[in-house]
């Protein structure tokens, strides 16, 4: 998939469809469910339901009527005017953009009334967005972990060079010593593939050994459960299962293609959950590096095991600040719906 922006001034191809937004109710002989109505040759109207100044929802349902109707080449005359008055510009473009790419491939080429140098930082982050999109997609045949691993970096690696600092990784498997420290990934791991992923960004002039701030992700490849098995129809998606892991490697790419200026590391604990001879079993107890022991009452309590040791390792290397995300999704989903996604923050509170 490729994305053009036009931005202000550039030549604007004549067969982009030039699109409308609008607000108001729709009279005869259209419905309320309709939302794209024609407005002449080449000219479609998008009903838009505007929520408040805070909220870029209304115009990620327009981009979703939008591919729903099969335009993905549009030139949107009033786009900056329907822009949420307290969300950043690039941060709205990102958002729609995302939601007309439908996963299909199929190019996208926007003009949006936007200046040149906008564009081009909209183009980037879009581009990260999507390609964790694609990873988290990614079955575990072509995504085992330290694949995963090496993908995410090259979303970090790419952004350093372009705007500045330093990206380093360093992957622990099972057979290197460090990993013995790893109780959670040893276990889930044993009858399969794991490995930790640590990626590091120094901004450039930085010298700090200890990140301000860690980011850790849970990245089960594929989740079968253990043996404690899914039920089949829970266990289609589990590919998804590493979301959490790919999602804060993006988010410190994105992070770094806004100018950030912290010394971040990302965490990436990665194992697949499988039933073998080796796998883990209800009953087995685990001990954890700060003596912290755990008896594995559910094979399918994978992704708290493994998320342990990167939030143990991040509190031992100093981290002020450590955001974890997972992909809990029963809890997540009770707890704040499917359209948000849970983090946890948490100071280091060894540090003085």
């Amino acid at each position: 998939m490729k994305l053009r922006l036009y931005a202000k001034g550039q030549k604007i191809p004549k067969d982009l469809v030039q699109v409308e937004f609008f607000e108001g109710k729709l009279t005869y002989p259209y419905t309320e469910s309709t939302k794209v109505v024609p407005l002449g040759a080449n000219h479609v109207g998008v009903y838009v339901e505007y929520g408040n100044d805070y909220d870029a929802m209304p115009l990620m349902a327009a981009a979703r009527q939008l591919a729903s109707a099969g335009l993905f080449r549009i030139f949107c005359t009033n786009f900056t005017s329907y822009i949420p008055q307290n969300v950043p510009i690039a941060d709205c473009v990102v958002l729609f953009l995302r939601a007309l790419y439908n996963g299909s491939g199929q190019d996208i080429e926007a003009a949006l009334g936007l200046e040149k140098k906008v564009c081009a930082h909209c183009s980037e982050l879009f581009e990260i967005v999507t390609a964790a999109r694609e990873l988290a997609d990614t079955g575990s045949r072509d995504a085992d972990p330290e694949e995963t691993v090496r993908t995410a970096f090259t979303w970090v690696e790419q952004a350093a060079a372009r705007h500045g600092g330093t990206a380093g990784l360093t992957i622990v498997t099972p057979e290197q010593q460090e990993f013995d420290r790893y109780a959670g990934l040893k276990a889930v791991g044993k009858g399969s593939l794991a490995c930790m992923g640590i990626i590091d960004f120094l901004p450039e002039g930085s010298n700090s050994e200890e990140p301000l701030v860690a980011l850790v992700g849970k990245g089960i490849t594929f989740d079968s459960g253990g043996y404690n098995l899914k039920p089949d129809h829970w266990m289609d998606d589990m590919r998804t299962d590493k979301t959490g892991a790919v999602n804060v490697a993006a988010a410190l790419a994105y992070a770094i293609a806004c100018g950030t200026r912290l010394h971040i590391r990302v965490y990436l604990p990665c194992a697949q959950n499988l039933v073998t001879s080796a796998s883990m079993v209800p009953g087995d107890v685990i001990t954890y590096p700060d003596g912290t022991r755990v008896e594995i009452g559910n094979t399918d309590c994978e992704g708290r095991l493994v998320l342990a040791d990167a939030l143990l390792q991040a509190q031992d290397d100093g981290a002020r600040l450590i955001v974890d995300a997972a992909t809990l999704t029963g809890a997540a989903k009770a707890a704040v719906g499917r359209d948000i996604s849970c983090y946890f923050l948490s100071l280091n509170s060894s540090l003085n």
